[in-house]
């Protein structure tokens, strides 16, 4: 962020749209509401190509975007089920796509988050567990070192397909994948 800033880059970066950690929208500080606008809004998320959370609309000039301050995760998972034994995840932005393991990450923040292809860019979006959401998932858990005494020391783990995926711990919610332990 170094560089100078243009007009449009001014604009964009001023535009008073954030998310709550609930993922509610708000405008100049007042909650979006209608739920058409909160759905299109959810459609239109992705990332700049810096990382940094956006909305992005096309538009008959072209594509329009505007970043977007996000106080904690820009998707939530709402709920999980079982598709020929394997987790899908239904989103807030409304699809239903099935769990990548790999991208699954518990954080201090919030428990369990994981990560989904933006819609536009693919670029991937990071999704916080709704509590209702984690307990569903809860049918692939298995722990790693369950017979180790350390409480401390016990990572959970999920199972899909006979494969065990353990779940690192992150700093933060949008921490990389570098800084897990």
């Amino acid at each position: 962020m170094g560089a100078p800033q243009t007009p449009l880059e001014i604009l964009r970066r001023g535009l008073p749209l954030t998310m709550d950690g609930m993922g509610r929208f708000f405008f100049e500080g007042d909650e979006v509401t209608h739920p058409r606008v909160v759905h299109f809004l959810r459609g239109c998320l992705d990332l700049s190509d810096h990382g940094e959370e956006i909305v992005c609309m096309a538009t008959p000039e072209g594509e329009q975007w505007a970043y977007l301050t996000v106080r904690d995760l820009p998707l939530r998972v709402l709920s999980v089920a079982s598709v020929d034994k394997r987790p899908l995840l239904t989103i807030d932005d409304g699809r239903s796509l099935p769990l990548v393991p790999d991208t699954l990450r518990e954080d201090a923040v919030g428990g369990l988050r994981c990560e989904f292809p933006a819609r536009r860019s693919g670029r991937p979006l990071n999704a916080r567990f709704t509590n209702r959401a984690q307990m569903a998932l809860a049918d692939w858990f298995v722990w790693s070192n369950p017979n180790h005494l350390d409480i401390e020391d016990l990572r959970p783990a999920i199972e899909i397909d006979g494969r065990r995926y353990e779940i690192p711990f992150v700093a933060s919610p949008k921490c990389s994948e570098s800084d897990t332990r």
